[in-house]
């Protein structure tokens, strides 16, 4: 998070070289940091859990709220249990797509007049010490902004097949389940006031939209090395592309002539994780899983476009926009781990047929169980999340101009140019907590080995604390209600699941909202996360599976 600096009051007026001057200097620390914060928000994604996927990828697994830790009885056991690869019977394809609806707003508290030098403003919004209603927003309180971006795709392609009795492998490519695309309001930094009229977006100092991809191609093998247990393991080799935009701070208020547009191009080409589990089949009945996923520090280079003075008009007394770059920016972001432990019990079918048996245990409960009930317990290791490191090349540098008043009548006006050096080394801390998280999930298998049905609940601990909360992605706590079906025809598979997550309201107060200086040159006493936080979430997922 980044602290900004402290409102200089109605009476500033950026109208002299001077103030450009200790504009221009702000912009380095409130630039950087800001072009941080953005790169932070978003590098959270490729997260294998913990706040930042709901619960859960795989549509099997959707429909059971998760609780598929110990069930793992298709090929998704290459991301939940690798050991449990080890019961496939024969070989298969599976390809599930989640797609997350994310409904989210934020109500910023306060109006634009508490955090701007309204008679300094002279930007395309006009000027904003005029009265709403004249053509000025001075004392307009912060419009509600939400979430426009598409649905968020998540997709999983993976092959299994048995090579011994006792011995499987698993190739795929996974996708993290998160919310996606993110359009908080138009890439263009403006929304509609509550008067309807043009306004700056109030939330424009945090993210206004992101794009991209991340995958992860994952191989993994489960061994069973005794006949009630199996271990098993798998690696990641993680790769993201994201486009990422937000405002910055070039004065110590929020006067929109001296805003940056901050455009991130974001490319991390390898982020090593590895999935490890034990798998142990305690009796027919009766199975246990325990998983844990390490993943490496995500060590990425992003390249920056910042548009100084972007809503300046250019005229006397107002900002030229100016366009600065910084290549090969380094990043350094500590990724979450996870553990997992599933318990999970399934009431046999009398006389079942059964396809495969280890320590007389099936692994295809469609055909050989009534039913099944399991209880995941989830811990996410988001603590290690405490703190993002920016730091651009050594030559890096911000340049503004602005439109200076004539120093003396008859004097043409001055554009001045002002260049300062950006080359900081910048921690922004980012505090998340630990999660823990519950799932409880079951099937019931109304035709043999034709069609099952399932249902579940999660719950997940609140992820953030109010003082750094903010609308790139909200780890609140959350409730879900899960349910799903599969239809078997022959060795065709075909799923359906869906979720709706509650998503607890989160209120940060001026009092709580708290930002941390990066370069204290002043009181940071201005917050910009101050606000009401409402989300919720409606997931729906198709999968096939093929068994051959």
């Amino acid at each position: 998070m980044c602290a900004l600096q402290r409102n200089p009051g109605r009476g500033s007026r950026l109208t002299t070289t001077l103030a450009l001057a200790r504009a221009a200097t702000a912009v380095r620390a409130a630039t950087a940091c800001l072009t941080a914060t953005a790169v932070a928000s978003l590098l959270a994604a490729p997260a294998h859990a913990g706040g930042l996927e709901y619960p859960s990828a795989g549509t099997r697994a959707l429909g059971r709220a998760g609780a598929f830790t110990a069930r793992a009885d298709d090929a998704m056991a290459l991301r939940y249990n690798p050991a449990a690869l080890a019961d496939i019977d024969g070989a298969q394809v599976l390809l599930n797509v989640n797609l997350a609806l994310y409904n989210a707003c934020v109500q910023r508290s306060g109006t634009y007049t508490d955090n701007i030098s309204s008679t300094g403003d002279m930007s395309r919004f006009g000027s904003a010490d005029e009265l709403p209603g004249e053509g000025g927003y001075a004392r307009e309180p912060f419009p509600k902004v939400c979430n426009e971006g598409p649905p968020g795709p998540g997709p999983a392609l993976i092959f299994a097949t048995q090579i011994t009795p006792e011995f499987a492998i698993a190739a795929g490519v996974l996708a993290p389940v998160t919310a996606g695309s993110l359009r908080w309001g138009k890439k263009s930094g403006i929304v509609r006031g509550v008067n309807g009229e043009d306004r700056p977006n109030p939330l424009r100092y945090m993210l206004l939209a992101s794009d991209g991809f991340v995958i992860f191609p994952t191989i993994g093998a489960g061994v069973r090395v005794l006949p009630w247990l199996r271990v098993g393991a798998a690696f990641q080799a993680g790769f993201a592309s994201l486009d990422l935009l937000s405002y910055s701070r070039a004065s110590g208020s929020e006067t929109p002539m001296t805003d940056g547009r901050t455009a991130i191009a974001l490319k991390d080409k390898f982020v090593p994780a590895v999935i490890t589990s034990v798998h142990a089949a305690v009796t027919p009945e009766l199975d246990i899983g325990v998983a844990f996923r390490w993943s490496d520090d995500i060590e990425a280079s992003a390249d920056v476009d910042l548009l100084l003075g972007e809503f300046g008009t250019g005229e006397v007394g107002s900002t030229i926009p100016t366009q600065n770059r910084f290549e090969n920016a380094e990043v350094v972001f500590p990724m979450p781990w996870e553990i997992s432990l599933g318990i999970r019990y399934g009431a046999k079918r009398s006389g079942a047929p059964r396809r495969r048996e280890a320590n007389g245990r099936s692994r295809d409960p469609l055909s050989e169980e009534i039913w099944d009930i399991e209880l995941d317990v989830v811990y996410e290791l988001n603590s290690r999340v405490d703190a993002l490191r920016l730091r651009p090349r050594d030559d890096a540098a911000l340049t503004t101009t602005f439109v200076a008043p004539p120093s003396a009548p008859g004097v043409p006006p001055e554009t001045t140019t002002n260049t300062v050096d950006a080359s900081v080394d910048l921690s922004i801390p980012h505090e998340w907590r630990d999660q823990l998280g519950v799932r409880v999930g079951g099937d019931y298998n109304v035709i043999q080995d034709v069609l099952a049905v399932r249902t579940g609940v999660s719950f997940e601990s609140n992820g953030v604390t109010d003082a750094f909360v903010q609308n790139d992605f909200i780890p609140a706590q959350r409730v879900g209600v899960h349910a799903g079906a599969t239809v078997r025809a022959g060795s065709f598979d075909l799923s359906l699941g869906y979720a709706h997550l509650f998503q607890k309201t989160i209120v940060a107060t001026e009092e709580e909202a708290r930002l941390t200086p990066v370069e204290p040159t002043g009181d940071p006493d201005t917050v910009i996360n101050a606000g009401k936080y409402t989300a919720r979430w409606d997931i729906v997922s198709v999968g096939a599976a093929f068994r051959f």
